[in-house]
């Protein structure tokens, strides 16, 4: 009965640290085209688990992503998941790539795992360079305009 006691313990332990660090996601709806995963408040009362946006950061301007030249000679196609911090006037103040997945070879040609680490490094800057220059209308809570987090997949796909 104890070590079941304790197990109970160290799991709630966990959950409410990573509860701390993973604020609950909630939909932010930016298009058809690039929907994210979630989106959380940034702001002091998230922490408090009152993290419910009025209304999240919604895309107006989009620039697309520069497609490595050496992927699309190879025909790989990747998705890169992005988190990107909005802040109060619409900027993305900060990204940081999340996961690079989905990495396929589409083409004929060969491509050995050096080269995939490769193209991997470049679907990422390339993702991150164009999130930098996005806009979005800012997330709004209690009606004021606040900084806040969304999660937004980057898709490098071949016609």
């Amino acid at each position: 009965m104890r070590l079941q006691y304790r197990i109970l313990v160290a799991f709630a332990a966990l959950f409410f640290v990573a509860a701390a660090f993973y604020p609950v996601p909630v939909y932010a709806g930016v298009g058809d085209d690039q929907k994210p995963k979630g989106a959380s408040c940034e702001h002091a009362e998230a922490a408090q688990g009152l993290n419910q946006l009025d209304t999240p950061p919604r895309l107006l301007d989009f620039v697309q992503p520069y497609y490595p030249e050496e992927a699309m000679r190879l025909g790989v196609t990747s998705t890169v998941l992005l988190s990107l911090v909005v802040g109060e006037k619409g900027k993305v103040k900060k990204a940081r790539v999340i996961e690079v997945s989905e990495i396929e070879v589409t083409g004929e040609k060969e491509v050995s795992e050096r080269q995939l680490r490769k193209l991997e490094t470049a679907f990422r800057k390339s993702a991150l360079k164009a999130a930098k220059t996005w806009a979005f209308e800012p997330a709004r809570l209690k009606g004021e305009p606040v900084k806040a987090t969304i999660a937004m997949p980057v898709n490098f796909k071949l016609n």
